[in-house]
């Protein structure tokens, strides 16, 4: 409860991710954010001026980024007038849209940590619960029997889960 003549501040929590290519290189929001301008603008110079990013930093980002990733993120069109420019390659193009959406990340991440507790006898408590209940049945569940049927299945549940979860609108 605030004191009366304080004001209160708002905490509001933030989540940043991030991609890492070779250990190294990371590709964020404000990445994402210039590639996504580069797209919609179809010019590296007008994209850093609305960002703010010095021309000559984006650039040597963007090779960095290139050569730590393995593929070109950009297709430049040499000349002057309306075709010259730059343009997101399709490597890029795919990588770009799923990076901006933190909502179907946490639904992605929180399917893959609940369905990955099937995995062994000791990825959740519920687990060990129906191997001691069973056991007190005189059947016994022995690790590697568990994963002979626990893997095939959260890879199974995870794979149908992950297609569920790109196909949905969030």
């Amino acid at each position: 409860m605030a004191r009366a003549g304080r004001a209160t501040k708002t905490v509001t929590p933030k989540l940043k991710v991030w991609v890492v290519f070779a250990g190294r290189v990371k590709f964020g929001d404000g990445r994402a954010e210039l590639l996504e301008l580069i797209a919609q603008l179809g010019s590296i110079k007008k994209a850093v001026a609305a960002t703010g990013m010095s021309y000559r930093s984006a650039w040597g980002y963007l090779k960095e980024l290139e050569a730590a990733a393995g593929f070109k993120f950009l297709e430049r069109v040499p000349g002057a007038g309306p075709r010259s420019g730059a343009k997101l390659t399709k490597d890029a193009e795919a990588l770009i849209p799923t990076f901006g959406e933190p909502d179907r990340g946490w639904l992605i991440l929180a399917m893959a940590s609940t369905l990955a507790g099937n995995l062994t006898i000791l990825g959740s408590v519920a687990n060990l619960i129906v191997v001691e209940a069973a056991r007190e049945a005189r059947v016994e569940i022995g690790f590697f029997a568990y994963c002979r049927v626990g893997i095939p299945l959260t890879v199974l549940t995870l794979g149908v889960g992950w297609l569920l979860l790109i196909a949905m609108p969030v």
